[in-house]
């Protein structure tokens, strides 16, 4: 587990399990434009992705926030699905987002996964997102739009970005 180091504030990443699939939905659904994941989903996710699928929690096992990420054909690549934290998008949130980031780093090295795709709908994630990625010291780079639900005009276009840590 990891953590960071101010005892007060203790954030530790573990794998995602079966148990955590309502509140993963719970936050999904508070989170804009998000898929509401079955707990299917999360047991598949679980089951087969294993330790690229990461929840932050607090010492009492609080989930705070979670990670869908899954490994794709490209080798040293995954596709990170969902990063969503509980109490919405603020700077608050900003050290749960580091630490999944930064344990999703750890987890992926240790399968030879060095670079993280991933879409974003809207300005604010994008933004916390590439602070998030800095922070763990990862590359962040825009690759431009990926996705335009043009039949859904509330919607924002959701642009394809990518975390890359060297290889």
């Amino acid at each position: 587990m990891r953590s960071k180091t101010h005892p007060q504030f203790r954030i530790y990443t573990r794998d995602i399990g079966e148990e955590d699939a309502e509140t993963i939905a719970t936050i999904a659904s508070h989170t804009p434009h998000f898929t509401i994941p079955s707990n299917y989903i999360v047991w598949m996710l679980a089951s087969t992705q294993g330790s690229l699928c990461r929840v932050a929690v607090t010492a009492n096992g609080h989930v705070l926030g979670y990670a869908l990420t899954i490994k794709t054909v490209s080798s040293g690549e995954a596709f990170l699905w969902q990063i969503g934290v509980a109490g919405g998008l603020s700077s608050r949130t900003l050290n749960v987002f580091i630490e999944l980031l930064r344990s999703l780093r750890l987890e992926g090295a240790k399968l030879g996964v060095y670079r993280f795709y991933f879409t974003v709908p809207g300005s604010h994630m994008r933004l916390l997102l590439q602070k998030a990625g800095a922070s763990v010291g990862a590359s962040v780079t825009p690759t431009g739009k990926a996705f335009s639900a043009s039949h859904d005009k509330t919607f924002e276009t959701e642009y394809c970005m990518v975390f890359s840590f060297g290889d």
